[in-house]
């Protein structure tokens, strides 16, 4: 089932969270590791399958994103997912005023 999938920083919870929540009161279905990962779960497999089945990748880019390894490897499989696999569309939701990757802003990026 295609569905939004939301990448965030471990430090950036509380606004996953929250754009999960608003998301899921007006009707789409919402991959977030917050819910669906489980302590024991394959993350990698998870992280995989989600984006892989994703209509849409939202990547909330934060201060807290160069350093949260496990978004990264989110951010470049969502990218590769879109451009070579004809994926779900990748959208960066920039939470702060961090300078985003290159590549995101040139073309992902919703100020």
């Amino acid at each position: 089932m295609k569905h939004v999938f939301i990448s965030h920083a471990g430090r950036d919870t509380a606004e996953a969270q929250r754009l999960s929540d608003e998301l899921r009161n007006v009707g789409h279905d919402v991959q977030i590791d917050l819910r669906e990962l489980k302590l024991g779960d394959d993350t990698i497999q998870f992280m995989s399958d989600a984006i892989a089945d994703a209509h849409t990748v939202v990547i909330l880019f934060s201060k807290n994103t160069p350093k949260a390894k496990w978004q990264k490897l989110e951010i470049n499989a969502a990218v590769w997912n879109e451009t070579a696999q004809d994926g779900g569309k990748v959208i960066v939701l920039k939470l702060d005023d961090t300078p985003c990757l290159l590549y995101l802003v040139q073309n992902y990026t919703v100020p």
